[in-house]
C-alpha cells in the first residue's frame, strides 16, 4: 500500500513538473506548419493545411514565435483593405507577432511557388516576421496610365519592428513595390526581385508617376538598416529611396543590382532635417536617368557623412550627384560612366552647398565618358558649372588620382555575392561592353559540389533558364538572352518594358531547397517529452 501511493505520489510530482515546463516553455520548440489557397483545417499540416487567412490572424492559438509556416503551391486573392495605407485595397493583412530573438517565419514550399494577388500588409501588431520566397503581383494592374493609384495593390507595405523581406518577386503592383516607414526599428530587406511598380505612363505625364521599387523611411534612434542584394528594375520612377520629413538616418544599401528605372537608381534624401550614417557600398546600377543621388536642392540643414565605395554606376544622363549641403562625404574606388554623353558628375547644386564640397574625401574613382559632346565637353560639375577634371581636382581639393577616359570600359566586368544570410542564393552582376555572348563566373566559394543549380535571367524570372549539377568549379552564363517577363497593364510605346541593354546582364543562382519533412513537428501542447 506504501508503495502504490508513493508511486502515485510519485506519478503526480512528475505531472506537475510536465505541467510546469509547458507553461513556462522550457520543452517548447519550434513547429512547422502548413497553409494553402484553399486548405481550411485547423489542424496546419501538410495534408490538412491551415486557410492562408487563419495563419496569419492573432487568434490563431497554435502558432507561436519562432514557428514556420510553409504555404502549398498557389494562388490567393487578397481582398482586404487597411488604413494605414492611404486608401490602398486588394491587401492581406498580417496579425500575428513573433519575437525579437524568435521570428515566426513565412515561406513557400518551394521558390516563389506561392502567389498572393495583391498586396501585403505588416502593421504595428505584426512585428519580428520573416516574409520571404514569395511571388506579390497584383493581376488586376490593367492601365498604367492613371493618377490615382490609391485602389491598386501595393507590394509590401511594413509598419512593425524587427520584420525581414527576402527573396521575393516583386512585380505589376502599385507604388512601393517595397514600403517601410519610420516606426520600424531597423530593417533587413535582402534578394528581393522589384520589377513594374507604378502608375502614369511616362509618356502621358497628367501628373507625376509614382512607382519607387522600395519607399524607406527610418527614425534617428533605429539601427542600422541594410538594404542588400535586391535587384530593382524597370519601375516608373525610383529603383531604392530612403526619403523623409523626418530623420532616416543609418540606412545601408549594399550589393544591390539597379537597372533602366526612370527616375533615378538609388536616391537618398531628407528634407530640412540633418542626416547621419548613410552609405551605398558596391551596388551595380545600369539607368537612364540618375544612377546615384543624394540630396534634391531644397537646401538642407546640415546632413553629413555619406559613405559612396566601390559602386559601378552607368547612367545615360548623369551617373552621381550630391546636393543639398552634404558635408564630410567620402567617396572612393567607384566606376562612374556615361555612354552617352560627357556629363558623369554633378556636385553642390545649390549656392548654400558650396562652402561644403572642400570638407569631401574622394579618391581612387574612375570616369568614362561618352564622346557625345551636344550637352558639353566636360564631365563634371560644380555649383552648375561645368568643370574640367583638372579644374574639378583643384575645386573639390581632392579626387587627386580620379582617372577620365572619353570612351567606355572595354572589359566585361562580374561582380559575384551573397545577396542575404541565405548561403542558397548567389546573385551576378555583368557589364558587359564588349557584348560577349556568354562569361564564366567561379561560384566554388558559393556552392559545394553535387549543388542542384536553378540560374536565372534577372528579367526572365521566375523561370530558370537552366539547372545544372554544380562541377565545383565554374558555370556559364548566357549573355545573350532574350526571354523576359511580361509587364501588365496598357501604355505607351516609351511606357513598355523592352529588356535590358545588351550591355548588361543580371542573374540569380540559387540550390535549390533540401526537401522539407512530410511531417508535421508540432505535438500536442506544441511539446515534445523526449
Amino acid at each position: 500500500m506504501v508503495k502504490a501511493k508513493r508511486k502515485s505520489l510519485g506519478k503526480m510530482k512528475t505531472t506537475a513538473i510536465l505541467a510546469y515546463l509547458i507553461v513556462t516553455g522550457f520543452l517548447a520548440s519550434a513547429s512547422t506548419w502548413y497553409a494553402a489557397a484553399d486548405g481550411s483545417s485547423t489542424n496546419g499540416t501538410q495534408t490538412l493545411p491551415w486557410g492562408v487567412l487563419y495563419s496569419v490572424t492573432n487568434s490563431n492559438p497554435h502558432l507561436q514565435p519562432g514557428d514556420t509556416v510553409l504555404f502549398k503551391s498557389g494562388t490567393f486573392d487578397c481582398l482586404e483593405s487597411d488604413a494605414l495605407t492611404y486608401g490602398y485595397d486588394k491587401l492581406l493583412v498580417f496579425r500575428k507577432a513573433g519575437t525579437a530573438s524568435s521570428k515566426i517565419t513565412y515561406r513557400p514550399e518551394t521558390l516563389w511557388g506561392f502567389t498572393f494577388n495583391g498586396g501585403l500588409v505588416l502593421p504595428n501588431a505584426a512585428s519580428n516576421l520573416i516574409i520571404r520566397d514569395f511571388k506579390i503581383s497584383y493581376s488586376g494592374f490593367t492601365n498604367r496610365a492613371i493618377t490615382n493609384y490609391a485602389g491598386y495593390a501595393l507590394g509590401i507595405n511594413a509598419f512593425s519592428v524587427g520584420s525581414s523581406i527576402m527573396h521575393n518577386l516583386i512585380e505589376n503592383c502599385g507604388h512601393p513595390g517595397i514600403g517601410s516607414w519610420s516606426g520600424t526599428s531597423g530593417k533587413y530587406i535582402a534578394g528581393n526581385i522589384i520589377r513594374f511598380v507604378g502608375f502614369d505612363d511616362w509618356d502621358l505625364r497628367d501628373g507625376s508617376p509614382a512607382g519607387s521599387g522600395m519607399y524607406l523611411q527610418q527614425s534617428a534612434s533605429n539601427p542600422e538598416a541594410l538594404i542588400k542584394g535586391n535587384i530593382s528594375y524597370f519601375n516608373y520612377t525610383t529603383g531604392m529611396k530612403a526619403y523623409g520629413n523626418q530623420n532616416i538616418n543609418g540606412f545601408n544599401f549594399t550589393e544591390n543590382i539597379v537597372a533602366e528605372t526612370h527616375e533615378g537608381g538609388i536616391f537618398y534624401h531628407q528634407d530640412q532635417v540633418d542626416s547621419e550614417g548613410f552609405q551605398m557600398r558596391s551596388n551595380y546600377v545600369w539607368n537612364g536617368d540618375s544612377g546615384l543621388r543624394i540630396g534634391y536642392q531644397l537646401g538642407n540643414a546640415n546632413p553629413s557623412n555619406a559613405v559612396i565605395i566601390g559602386n559601378y554606376v552607368v547612367d545615360t544622363n548623369i551617373a552621381i550627384s550630391i546636393v543639398d549641403d552634404w558635408k564630410f562625404v567620402t567617396l572612393t574606388n567607384n566606376i562612374f560612366a556615361n555612354p552617352y554623353r560627357r556629363h558623369i558628375f554633378s556636385l553642390g547644386v545649390t549656392e548654400d552647398s558650396g562652402s561644403n564640397i572642400a570638407t569631401h574625401t574622394m579618391f581612387g574613382n574612375r570616369y568614362y565618358a561618352g564622346d557625345y559632346t551636344g550637352f558639353g565637353t566636360n564631365s563634371f560639375q560644380i555649383m552648375e558649372a561645368q568643370k574640367t577634371l583638372l579644374e574639378w581636382k583643384s575645386e573639390t581639393t581632392e579626387d587627386f588620382d580620379a582617372v577620365l577616359t572619353v570612351g567606355n570600359p572595354g572589359t566585361t566586368d562580374v561582380r559575384i555575392f551573397n545577396p542575404s544570410t541565405d548561403a542558397n542564393f548567389v546573385h551576378v552582376a555583368v557589364f558587359n561592353w564588349p557584348t560577349n555572348s556568354t562569361t564564366t563566373v567561379n561560384l566554388s566559394a558559393y556552392f559545394p559540389s553535387g549543388a542542384i543549380l536553378d540560374i536565372y535571367d534577372a528579367q526572365d524570372i521566375p523561370n530558370a533558364y537552366t539547372n545544372a549539377i554544380f562541377g565545383g568549379s565554374t558555370v556559364t552564363l548566357d549573355l545573350t538572352r532574350t526571354n523576359r517577363a511580361t509587364m501588365l497593364g496598357t501604355f505607351s510605346s516609351a511606357g513598355a518594358w523592352g529588356g535590358f541593354d545588351p550591355r548588361f546582364r543580371a542573374f540569380v543562382v540559387h540550390r535549390r531547397y533540401p526537401a522539407y519533412s512530410t511531417a508535421n513537428s508540432a505535438t500536442v501542447g506544441r511539446i515534445s517529452v523526449r
